[in-house]
């Protein structure tokens, strides 16, 4: 799986340290995510750019993370990945072990 993460396309400006910017993120879970995400949709940037994102469980983290993709997850680049506290209010809880 890290060969995996390391050949997926990222962002020049923030993709390129996404995991130097968020150490508790592994590389093996953002790549269990995009082959399984719990949730998915897209959204718009204020200046009008195209964003895909994803959310996964990590269990074993007891948390949720969320990717952001800029354009889709085909033609796209992988921009951030990071546990995100909110999603438990979205989603009725954590990522239980068992779920």
């Amino acid at each position: 799986m890290r060969r995996a993460y390391e050949s997926l396309p990222k962002t020049a400006w923030h993709g390129q340290d996404a995991i130097d910017r968020h150490p508790d993120i592994q590389p093996e879970w953002i790549m269990r995510i995009i082959e399984s995400p719990y949730d998915r949709w897209t959204e718009t940037s204020r200046d009008g750019a195209l964003m895909t994102i994803l959310v996964g469980r990590v269990p074993e983290f007891s948390q949720w993370i969320k990717l952001v993709f800029w354009g889709t997850m085909e033609t796209g680049a992988l921009h951030t990945a990071y546990a995100d506290r909110r999603l438990a209010r979205n989603y009725g809880g954590p990522p239980w072990r068992d779920a």
